[in-house]
C-alpha cells in the first residue's frame, strides 16, 4: 500500500511505501540536493536476482524478428534455471526462430585447458553456464549456473556429451561470455552472493514549474521536467546515466539494479554507487511543454556547443527518496529504510564533468552505461 503526503505550504512532497512485517530502521544510505541537484550513496545495490536486459529487435527480412539481450547472473541459492523465454520472445518475436543452442560454457583457471579446449583439470573450474535442452533436441530457453561451493558442477563426461566451450577465468570474478552472434552477452558475477532485495529511487515533480489548471488530460503540457540521473562507482567512474520525464505531481521510480545498473558502462555491477539527480525543464526554453527528455542528461545546463536553444534549463521542483531493505542485528527480520535526498552544491566544473561523461556514454557506449527507463509509480524496497 502506498501513502502520499503533500506539505503544500512548503512545496515538499513525500511518498512512503509500507510493507507488512517491516520496521523502519536507521539510515543505511546517505544522501545529498540543492533543491534540484541530488545525491544518494546506496550500499550494496547488487543485492538482487540475476536478470537480463532486452535489446531492440532486428528484422529477419521475412516478417519476423531477431531478438537480442544481455544477462547478468550471480551466485545465488535460488532462481535457477533462469527462464530466458521472455527475452527470446521480446516484442512478439518467435521462440522457434530465436531459441538457443544447448551446451556448457566453462570458465577455468587452467590456461592449458583453454588453449586445447579440454577439461583435463576439472579442479580448476570456477563457473559454468548450462544452456540445457529444455525444449528438446537442439533447443534451449533456460540456463543454470554452477560453481564450486554452490550447485554441483557437472562432471566432465556429462558436459562432453552435449558440448562445451572453455574460457579463461577472470581473477576479478566477473566472467563475460559473448557467443559472437552480435545479439547476446552473458555475464557471471561471483564477487557477490545477492539475495532477492532491491532498492528504489522514487522521484516526484512538485509542480514548482507550473501545471495545467484542469490537470494533464486537458490543454497543452505545462511544467514537465526531466530528472537527469548519474551513477558513479566507488572509484568515481560514471557507470550509468539517463533521464526520466515527470509531469507535475507525477511520481516515478528507478530500481537501483533493475533499471540504473542493468547495463553499466563497465559491464560490472559495483558494490556501492553514488547517485546524483539533476532536475531540468523538459525542453529547451519551453517552460516544460515537451513530452520527452531526449539526451537531456548530456545537454542539461550546457547544451550543444555553438547551437542555440539546446540547453535544458536547470530548475527546482524535484523531491526524491531512496527505499532500501535490510535486516537488524544479523537476524533475518526484514526492515524497510527510506531516506530523502538532501541538498548538495553543484559547481560549474561538476556540471561540465558529469554531462560530458554522460554524452560520451550516449555517443560511444553502444548502449552500455544507459540505464533502463523509469517506471511510473512509487515503490518500496523488496522484502528479503
Amino acid at each position: 500500500m502506498q501513502f502520499r503526503n503533500v506539505l503544500l505550504a512548503a512545496l515538499v512532497c513525500i511518498t512512503i511505501a509500507v510493507f507488512a512485517h517491516a520496521q523502519v530502521i536507521p539510515a543505511r544510505t546517505h544522501a545529498e540536493l540543492d533543491g534540484y541537484f541530488q545525491v544518494s550513496y546506496a550500499i550494496n545495490p547488487a543485492a538482487t536476482f540475476s536478470n537480463c536486459v532486452s535489446r531492440a529487435n532486428v528484422s529477419d527480412g521475412s516478417g519476423g524478428y531477431v531478438t537480442g539481450f544481455d544477462c547478468n547472473f550471480y551466485h545465488q541459492a535460488t532462481g535457477y534455471p533462469f527462464n530466458l523465454t521472455p527475452f527470446i520472445t521480446f516484442g512478439g518475436a518467435s521462440l522457434g526462430e530465436n531459441e538457443l543452442t544447448p551446451g556448457y560454457v566453462v570458465w577455468t583457471t587452467n590456461a592449458s585447458d583453454v588453449a586445447t579446449q579440454t577439461l583435463n583439470n576439472p579442479g580448476s573450474i570456477m563457473d559454468v553456464l548450462d544452456f540445457d535442452a529444455n525444449l528438446g533436441g537442439n533447443f534451449s530457453s533456460q540456463v543454470y549456473v554452477y560453481w564450486p561451493g554452490g550447485p554441483a558442477v557437472p562432471s566432465v563426461a556429462t558436459m562432453a556429451l552435449v558440448g562445451y566451450e572453455v574460457l579463461l577465468y577472470n581473477p576479478l570474478g566477473v566472467e563475460l561470455y559473448d557467443p559472437g552472434d552480435g545479439n547476446h552477452t552473458f555475464t557471471v558475477d561471483d564477487n557477490v552472493s545477492p539475495g532477492p532485495a532491491e532498492s528504489y529511487i522514487n522521484m516526484i515533480n512538485t509542480g514548482a514549474n507550473g501545471a495545467n489548471l484542469l490537470g494533464p488530460g486537458y490543454g497543452n503540457p505545462l511544467g514537465n521536467t526531466c530528472v537527469n540521473v548519474y551513477a558513479f562507482d566507488p572509484t568515481e567512474e560514471l557507470v550509468a546515466c539517463c533521464s526520466c520525464m515527470l509531469t507535475p505531481n507525477q511520481v516515478a521510480n528507478l530500481g537501483v539494479n533493475a533499471n540504473l545498473l542493468a547495463k553499466t558502462q563497465t559491464g560490472i555491477i559495483p558494490t556501492s554507487v553514488t547517485i546524483k539527480l539533476l532536475n531540468s525543464l523538459a525542453e529547451p526554453k519551453s517552460g516544460g511543454t515537451a513530452t520527452d527528455c531526449n539526451n537531456s542528461a548530456y545537454l542539461v545546463g550546457i547544451g550543444t556547443p555553438g547551437v542555440a536553444n539546446t540547453t535544458f534549463p536547470i530548475e527546482n521542483g524535484l523531491v526524491a527518496y531512496v527505499s532500501t531493505p535490510g535486516t537488524t542485528n544479523g537476524t533475518t527480520w526484514t526492515n524497510l529504510s527510506e531516506h530523502p535526498f538532501i541538498p548538495a552544491t553543484l559547481s560549474a566544473d561538476e556540471l561540465t564533468s558529469i554531462t560530458g561523461r554522460c554524452g560520451s556514454l550516449i555517443g560511444n557506449g553502444s548502449g552500455y552505461g544507459i540505464c533502463q527507463p523509469c517506471v511510473a509509480g512509487a515503490l518500496g524496497a523488496v522484502k528479503l
